[in-house]
């Protein structure tokens, strides 16, 4: 299933701008889930011990979607209830503002015009509850 050009999310710069680390997103999201807003540690979240994060790919990997600005951190529960599911125009609109924290304006603008999924202006369908 190819619902957008995914090329985007798999590079790993673009106009001179690396993805943003854990601890960019973490630092954004201050410390807290994308989904629930429970805050968490900085490590990676396990069946032992489930206080800190989990990298969510907004649009899911299974789907073709790498990482590049496709990224949020969210808490175990909330990475295990979206799962594959595709986000709706909420969500992204979400995403979009967590990383004008994070992107400086020259490489939003280079995301829009490649068609990355979450700068477009498509809207989806798809439901997502969070």
């Amino acid at each position: 299933m190819d619902l957008f050009k995914t090329d985007t999310t798999k590079y790993a710069n673009v106009a001179g701008t690396n993805n943003p680390s854990n601890d960019a997103v973490y630092k954004a999201q201050q410390g807290s889930c994308f989904e629930c807003h429970k805050p968490f540690g900085f490590y990676t979240a396990n069946e032992k011990d489930a206080g800190g994060y989990t990298v969510e790919h907004v649009f899911p990997e299974g789907l073709g979607f790498g990482l590049f600005g496709n990224k949020v951190l969210t808490c175990l529960e909330c990475n295990r209830r979206k799962a594959n599911k595709l986000p709706d125009y909420e969500y992204v609109g979400a995403v979009r503002q967590l990383y004008r924290q994070i992107f400086p304006r020259n490489a939003i603008e280079a995301l829009r015009r490649m068609g990355h999924p979450i700068w477009t202006r498509r809207i989806l369908t798809t439901r997502h509850s969070h």
